[in-house]
């Protein structure tokens, strides 16, 4: 709703969303998910500078442990991972995305569908590991 009103730009929350009736949400919502958002990218970027930042400065080299980790609880429809993988930002980090077993099981049929979205993870499976959809 906040993406089709033009709160936010999102090009992969279409993918998780399809077929769900349009949700007509108040102004004030979508602020809200606006305002949302925004903190939380700017944390998870600030995150990932700051954890890129630190193993350089420990002479990290390329192949050693990931600069980060992320693990996203009750990912939902959540498209982050997409968006910040498809802007470069996610170099080496590994990113876990924790839901109800149907959930992460419907997210993990649509990324291996849509070649747009398979193409920024590769094998996303259930248990996996650079990018992982665990069930609970």
């Amino acid at each position: 709703s906040a993406v089709r009103a033009g709160y936010l730009r999102d090009p992969f929350v279409s993918y998780f969303v399809r077929g769900r009736p349009p949700a007509g949400r108040s102004p004030q919502l979508n602020r809200g998910t606006y305002a949302r958002c925004v903190a939380v990218d700017a944390s998870v970027r600030g995150f990932l500078r700051s954890a890129t930042a630190a193993a350089a400065a420990a002479g990290a080299q390329p192949g050693d442990a990931p600069p980060a980790q992320i693990v996203v609880l009750g990912c939902g429809s959540d498209s982050r991972y997409f968006v910040l993988k498809s802007e470069g930002q996610l170099r080496g980090a590994h990113v876990f995305e924790i839901d109800y077993a149907e959930v992460t099981a419907r997210k993990c049929q649509t990324v291996r569908r849509q070649r747009a979205l398979s193409a920024l993870v590769g094998d996303a499976r259930v248990g996996g590991f650079v990018y992982s959809f665990l069930p609970f």
